[in-house]
């Protein structure tokens, strides 16, 4: 009934619009009033009229009639119009975006609804189309003028590209295609459409899909290549006196690693491990081969089967010239046996900025020599990006005064890492402080003869909810006279976090606490979650390592170093079967990420009771 009677609204507003054209109508109230209506059933009649265009009723802006209903039948000639003045820009101006559609509207005298609808007809040849935040972008890549024919779209030209590589054997038949992660970045489309690419080739019968690999070629044009894939064989350099397995069960290099070992197992190559030392090193056993001898020995039985060399462990530092010189010369000697070596590097600290003329020099010397240059890929880990996005991602979500604790004796790196967030801060101007031990002394001295009631003593100083909270959890721990030494490791470890983020948060102006890596985030979660303190509604927590065994019933926001993709690229990069991009050092950097958002929010202060 009321439906029934909101269309009859509805049509006898549309009615009287049409006899007296006007260009904006009174509030819902007085429009009630004039109809002898409900103010319920006039809003049903209005959205009515906004469904099929006639009325556009925004809130702040009131109810507006379109040019449908002002002009009558002139509306068609008036998108025409626009339409043509749209054209000439699209021709005559050099600029991306054309003018926002309400200074179009003014400049016609009309509404957002009829530059739209001029709009429409520039959508449908390929001319424009709408951005997220409604500016008309410019297609450059279509003929500016009107007689112009629609471009390809994204879809249909990747689908050409990946089709011609197929068919012209870039893709070889019976070896994976490569990932949608990788041709999202690559192709410059949405992981969306190469889904939808990948359909239309599997359909014509050009591509299959084993398992969550895509095949290029029928599944039984594989069938001859099996046996020889399966022959084909990697050389794996380390120099550092360790095994492959040492190599891939070590926390920083095992997401590389596995990485690297999926795409072998999926190509059927087999690794063949090497050391380059043969004096002194422990691991050097009859079936590994060890020095330049061994190892040429080695390249010379594989031949033809032999794709390429990796080498791992091995880094380029700006403060010391000798291991740089070293490093490049080892590549040299193995790009003289004419197969793609990769080296990778994940303990690189040198950015491009930071290389004095004489390390430009060195470098240039050798990546200039053409074995080298042809031959040669660096996949490495620049520290200093991590830092840069985790100021970014902190500064962005308003935080100005971030807290790196490193509680107990903070190692080498831990320092390194805080002087690199500096850097950082700095060289980003960001408003952003980094706050260490430094500027926040312990609140006591852990490590000599202290009694619970010292701590307890200095808490109820601090106006903080937090310090009351630990308190009655100190409080439970035993007698005030009970010295912390005769304490359980848990509770000991309890007074050790204590003592070290109680003195960051004692200041009201820290928000956010960036642990130096994920193990510490989970002490610091846990003590947060007994201080009462919510993450990451009071404080914000970020971490990095965002490593394989992290996984606990709580999540992290840490930073990934990006070591996955890396190793997918340094296969890849050996077996020659997708573009790389390269700087002019030969280097690949590894695209670090943050797994989640989970326990990074807006900046708040942790106000005193």
């Amino acid at each position: 009934m009321m439906r029934d009677k909101a269309a009859t609204t509805a049509a006898r507003l549309e009615r009287d619009l049409r006899n007296r054209p006007i260009a904006r109508l009174p509030s819902l109230d007085e429009l009630a009033r004039t109809y002898n209506t409900s103010r319920v059933t006039m809003h049903r009649a209005v959205r009515l009229l906004c469904a099929r265009g006639i009325l556009d009723a925004r809130p702040g802006r009131g109810i507006i009639v379109t040019a449908a209903q002002t002009t009558g039948a002139m509306e068609p000639s008036k998108a025409a119009v626009i339409e043509r003045y749209l054209r000439s820009l699209i021709v005559d101006m050099s600029t991306e975006h054309l003018p926002p559609l309400i200074d179009v509207a003014r400049h016609f005298r009309t509404s957002v609804s009829a530059v739209r609808a001029g709009l429409k007809h520039l959508e449908k040849d390929g001319l424009v189309f709408l951005s997220p935040r409604c500016r008309a972008v410019v297609c450059r890549t279509a003929e500016k003028n009107a007689n112009a024919q629609p471009p390809l779209a994204a879809e249909e030209a990747l689908y050409q590209r990946l089709r011609s590589r197929i068919e012209s054997g870039t893709y070889p038949f019976g070896q994976p295609l490569p990932k949608f992660e990788y041709l999202a970045r690559t192709e410059n489309v949405s992981v969306r459409n190469i889904a939808r690419v990948f359909r239309r080739i599997e359909r014509d019968g050009l591509a299959y899909q084993r398992g969550r690999t895509r095949i290029a070629g029928a599944p039984w044009s594989a069938d001859g290549l099996g046996t020889h894939q399966r022959r084909n064989c990697v050389l794996i350099v380390q120099p550092n006196d360790a095994t492959w397995d040492e190599f891939a069960v070590a926390p920083w290099t095992m997401p590389f690693a596995q990485a690297f070992m999926r795409e072998m197992s999926i190509y059927g190559v087999e690794p063949v491990v090497a050391l380059e030392q043969s004096r002194g090193t422990a691991h050097a056993s009859p079936g590994i081969p060890a020095g330049k001898d061994a190892i040429s020995a080695a390249v010379e039985r594989a031949r033809d089967r032999l794709l390429g060399v990796l080498v791992v462990n091995r880094g380029w530092t700006m403060h010391d010239k000798k291991f740089t010189q070293k490093s490049l010369a080892w590549s040299e000697w193995l790009c003289r046996f004419g197969k793609p070596v990769v080296f990778f590097d994940h303990l690189a600290s040198a950015h491009d900025r930071w290389f004095d003329p004489e390390m430009r020099a060195i470098l240039t010397r050798s990546i200039g020599i053409p074995e080298v240059h042809r031959h040669f890929t660096r996949c490495y880990l620049d520290y200093y990006t991590l830092t840069n996005l985790a100021l970014q991602v902190l500064h962005r979500h308003g935080h100005r005064t971030i807290a790196y604790p490193t509680p107990f004796a903070p190692l080498p790196w831990m320092l390194t890492r805080r002087n690199d967030l500096r850097r950082s801060a700095r060289d980003l101007l960001l408003p952003v402080r980094i706050l260490d031990a430094t500027d926040c002394p312990l609140l006591f001295d852990t490590r000599g003869p202290m009694a619970l009631s010292m701590a307890l003593s200095t808490l109820s100083c601090i106006e903080q909810p937090f310090a009351r909270a630990l308190m009655k959890a100190i409080e439970m721990m035993g007698d005030p006279s009970t010295p912390v030494c005769k304490l359980s490791v848990d509770q000991r470890q309890l007074i050790d976090l204590t003592a070290c983020l109680g003195a960051f948060l004692a200041r009201s102006d820290t928000t956010a606490i960036l642990a130096p890596n994920d193990e510490h985030a989970r002490m610091f979660y846990r003590w947060l979650m007994m201080a009462g303190i919510r993450v990451p509604e009071d404080l914000s927590l970020l971490s990095f390592d965002d490593l394989v065994e992290s996984a606990y019933p709580y999540t992290i926001s840490s930073i990934n170093f990006g070591f996955d993709s890396l190793g997918y690229t340094a296969f890849h990069a050996l077996l020659g079967d997708i573009p790389l991009k390269v700087d002019k050092w030969k280097s690949i950097e590894a695209k670090s990420r943050i797994n989640h958002f989970a326990t990074i929010g807006h900046a708040r202060r942790i106000i005193a009771a």
